[in-house]
């Protein structure tokens, strides 16, 4: 029998863990990164593992380092989750409070600069064709306006552009990635773009 709690979504997981403090902190759209572990470890994983471990993993859920978890940043983390090594890792770094060290969120393998330049020359083709902006391109990635970019925003802004694989698309966004933290700024795309030899110029 499936558990009522397996299709809950992370807003409404939130109001929950919110509901027991006075101070729901923003409307019970996001609570503290204790708050968020302490429920977790007590009515979720029913002490199975160590305070300091899970507190290790809602660390690593908190996307923006704000020392909240939002909804977004749940999101995010649920979305991303593809990018952890094999499934027992999580719980293996549970075990070990080593999360940080053995999770990775989003890819860090970047493309060859061979297969850079044919996605890049495809890419020009397209924004070429649709009249696409250097601008215009931007905004596709980061239609929340955010003023950065992670590889969910990422991935699904070139979809609606291009239709390229995968590995590529993780291989773009790790290339992007100077500091390989899972955020790209507007600076790297637009230096990204800037190496086109096409003849056409854009505004930005």
């Amino acid at each position: 029998m499936r558990s009522r709690n397996a299709s809950i979504k992370p807003i409404q997981l939130l109001h929950k863990i919110a509901e027991r403090k006075e101070d729901s902190g923003d409307g019970g759209k996001k609570v503290t990164i204790e708050d968020f572990a302490n429920f977790v470890e007590e009515k979720i994983l029913k002490s199975k593992y160590s305070k300091k471990s899970v507190l290790n993993v809602a660390t690593k859920i908190d996307i923006d380092n704000d020392g909240y978890i939002g909804d977004h940043d749940l999101q995010t983390f649920l979305e991303r989750y593809g990018y952890l090594e094999p499934k027992s890792s999580l719980r293996r770094s549970m075990r070990s409070s080593s999360v940080g060290q053995t999770a990775d969120l989003f890819p860090k393998e970047p493309l060859s600069e061979e297969r850079l330049q044919h996605l890049l020359r495809e890419l020009h083709q397209v924004m070429d064709k649709k009249r696409m902006s250097y601008s215009d391109f931007i905004r596709l990635l980061d239609p929340h306006e955010n003023g950065t970019i992670n590889i969910n925003d990422f991935n699904a802004g070139l979809d609606k552009l291009i239709k390229f694989s995968a590995p590529a698309k993780d291989g773009l966004f790790a290339y992007l990635d100077h500091l390989k933290i899972g955020i790209i700024d507007y600076a790297s795309v637009l230096r990204l773009l800037k190496r086109s030899s096409m003849s056409s110029k854009k505004n930005v």
